[in-house]
């Protein structure tokens, strides 16, 4: 089973990692991704936190997708 920060657009990837470079707490965002087994286990805060490191605006995103990271998450295949 994938942890949230495998589960992540490759996209979203590199900007948290880019600013784990100069912020400490980006670095702890980071390790919150990779301690959590999927998207249910984060808090508002972590989530706010991701928004912040990978400059997207709040309001760029839709209920769904604080819900349940539609835009942040990549498409698992059903194969």
């Amino acid at each position: 089973m994938k942890n949230t920060w495998q589960q992540l657009k490759p996209y979203y990837q590199v900007k948290i990692r880019k600013a784990s470079h100069k912020y400490n707490s980006a670095k702890r965002l980071k390790y919150t991704l990779m301690a959590s087994s999927g998207w249910y286990d984060l808090k508002l805060n972590t989530i706010s936190s991701l928004l912040m490191y990978t400059d997207t605006a709040s309001y760029d995103v839709n209920g769904a997708d604080i819900m349940y990271g539609n835009e942040f998450l990549k498409q698992e295949s059903n194969d």
